[in-house]
């Protein structure tokens, strides 16, 4: 689900993803990423759950705000 908003310098676009199924070592390698990522990405929200039917995997959902400037 991706919504957008007009901001005083430019849009601000939110993004909902969820990622199932995922190591530690892989959750923490989306974090850096999106930490590292040569555009402007915030984390507005994340939650983390253990899987149903792998408690040592891991459930992402993520809602991350994109800055565009006009």
């Amino acid at each position: 689900a991706a919504r957008k908003k007009e901001i005083r310098d430019g849009f601000e676009e939110e993004a909902e993803i969820t990622v199932e199924k995922v190591g530690m070592n892989e959750m923490l390698n989306i974090f850096y990423k999106i930490e590292t990522a040569p555009m402007i990405l915030t984390i507005k929200k994340a939650s983390i759950k253990k899987s149903f039917e792998n408690p040592e995997l891991l459930t992402l959902n993520i809602v991350l705000l994109f800055l565009k400037t006009k």
